[in-house]
């Protein structure tokens, strides 16, 4: 039997977060709980790899309060298996989702990249080493072959570039949101969430001392320092004043003009003009 292991996690609405303009704190009375947009995703790849490989098995799992059994609700409307929430404690969230995962014996675990409201991005990584999984991060294509019992995923890198992988089971994929919509739940699916009993169980952790760490302060990122056109001084101090006032860019339109030459030398000449700006490597 194939076991898909999907973690999910409550995370405040961003529409929903009102400022007290008076103490600037966030009016936590009026805040609405959603679940995040990136587990979304990932529960919903988890149904549709289901749907399409006999004997699968979604299994959902959440670490947090008792409001969080609604987001468990929600999942089993849509058509989860089981799920199961590990009552909370300000501990390590990635060793407590191990502790529960790790009996299950997953062949996938699917969670989002990142929460909505922290946005470390660290959980996916700590829980694929804590369960000894191969792991991807950043997907937003995954393509689940059962016959060959590998998913072959598309992963962001930086400056836009993208990584194609073959993962072998078992393994973690760390999804982006948008990889998929999650379906909507129908009215009987939902009458059949709301009655059901939610499992809870308890985190275990190992005896290994947590790493002391104290919050020292936070501030926010120095800007990039903005560069200042300085103008070519052997142009005329008209030319000057012009490219001053412009900051520099009536000089990039002239310099700017149609590529001649053949096919080769055009396309020589882009290549060329590109990596000069740092556009290829």
């Amino acid at each position: 039997m194939l076991t898909i292991a999907v973690c999910l996690k409550q995370v405040p609405d961003p529409l929903a977060v009102e400022i007290d303009p008076l103490t600037g704190a966030i009016n936590q009375a009026r805040l609405v709980y959603i679940t995040n947009p990136p587990d979304a995703g990932a529960l919903e790849l988890a149904l549709r790899w289901r749907e399409t490989t006999p004997d699968a098995w979604v299994r959902v799992v959440t670490y947090g309060p008792e409001r969080a059994d609604q987001i468990l609700r929600e999942a089993l409307a849509v058509g989860a298996d089981s799920v199961t929430r590990i009552s909370h404690s300000p501990k390590r969230t990635a060793e407590a989702l191990a502790s529960v995962l790790r009996p299950l014996n997953p062949d996938i675990v699917l969670c989002g990249s990142r929460s909505a409201d922290m946005a470390t991005g660290l959980v996916p990584g700590l829980l694929a080493e804590y369960l000894g999984l191969a792991q991807a991060t950043g997907v937003t294509q995954a393509n689940f072959q059962s016959d060959a019992n590998q998913i072959k995923v598309e992963r962001k890198l930086e400056r836009g570039r993208r990584q194609r992988l073959l993962i072998n089971l078992p393994a973690l994929l760390a999804v982006e949101a948008g990889i998929a919509k999650l379906r909507y739940a129908s009215f009987p699916g939902h009458l059949a969430a709301q009655q059901a009993t939610i499992p809870v169980v308890e985190a275990t952790f190992s005896n290994k001392p947590e790493t002391a760490l104290r919050r020292v302060g936070i501030s926010a990122p120095r800007p990039r320092p903005r560069q200042i056109f300085i103008p070519d001084p052997n142009l005329s101090a008209a030319a000057r004043i012009e490219a001053i006032l412009s900051g520099g860019a009536a000089i990039k339109q002239k310099k700017a003009g149609p590529v001649e030459g053949s096919a080769q030398e055009q396309a020589a000449r882009i290549a060329d003009f590109l990596e000069q700006n740092g556009f290829l490597e």
